[in-house]
């Protein structure tokens, strides 16, 4: 048996599939966990290689992204950059605020950010996978 090293979109909640089209398709990777709770998942990680981005999608907020940072007590690990929106085709410029320093709502002291992707993934607590189409 071969270990699996890559996501097919396919594992993915049918509302994010655009999204992830529209992310590798502008250059991003996008990563997954190798496992997830719901048999479809509804989360993933989006990055240019050094900044780092969240996406998510729930039945009542639509699609979110956040920020990415090294955890820490008094700013957490990332911060909402946009949210509640459906799928559209100008949605990649609402993705790439994931991928700022901190939101320009953001009022908090300074965050520490990851080197570079394998710097988190290094520091993830589960094995992520590439999403590839």
């Amino acid at each position: 048996m071969t270990e699996t090293t890559t996501h097919a979109i396919e594992n993915f909640h049918v509302e994010l599939h655009n999204l992830i089209k529209d992310l590798i398709n502008d250059g991003l990777k996008v990563y997954a966990p190798k496992k997830g709770l719901d048999p479809k998942l509804t989360y993933f990680y989006y990055t240019d290689g050094t900044r780092i981005g969240y996406a998510q999608f729930d039945r009542l907020n639509g699609l979110c992204f956040h920020t990415v940072h090294i955890p820490s007590t008094l700013n957490g690990a990332g911060a909402q950059a946009s949210d509640g929106w459906d799928y559209f085709d100008g949605i990649i410029l609402h993705a790439r605020e994931g991928l700022s320093y901190v939101p320009s709502w953001w009022k908090y002291g300074a965050v520490e950010k990851y080197r570079d992707f394998a710097h988190f993934q290094k520091k993830h607590w589960t094995e992520l996978l590439e999403v590839i189409l």
